[in-house]
């Protein structure tokens, strides 16, 4: 029994399931070609050739090409956790609103300690008013 198709051999191939590049083919497709990255944690570290296709590990220098501004802007500073930089910006800020405030910082030496005590001592005794004694130990005492 032979059946008959009408057509072209190419439709007739494509009838048959045979020279198809489509769904078919990318049930096949089930392999794992990248895996997690040690450097970005991405999963663009390719197992065959040992290369990370986001950072470039295990080269030195990080992967980045201008012809791809998003993915400078991914891996800019700013979007990760800057652990040293936010310290920096904290001390910056605090220091910023004590020189607004007028707060003078202390140092950490013996001497200053007791120089601030004598001082203390000082205003106590002056003073006999007790808002202008609060707003002189704020301003230099809880620096």
């Amino acid at each position: 029994y032979q059946r008959r198709v009408h057509g072209t051999l190419s439709e007739c191939l494509f009838f048959f399931g045979h020279m198809t590049k489509g769904t078919s083919s990318f049930g096949k497709h089930n392999g794992r070609t990248h895996t997690l990255c040690k450097r970005c944690g991405l999963r663009a570290f390719h197992r065959q050739k040992k290369r990370c296709a986001s950072c470039g590990f295990p080269s030195a220098k990080l992967r980045r090409w201008n012809w791809s501004e998003k993915a400078k802007r991914r891996h800019k500073i700013g979007t990760g956790r800057m652990r040293h930089l936010t310290k920096v910006f904290n001390g910056m800020r605090r220091r910023a609103l004590q020189d607004r405030a007028g707060v003078h910082r202390r140092v950490k030496t013996k001497s200053n300690r007791k120089m601030l005590a004598r001082r203390r001592a000082t205003i106590t005794k002056k003073c006999s008013s007790k808002v202008f004694l609060r707003t002189l130990v704020i301003r230099h005492v809880h620096c």
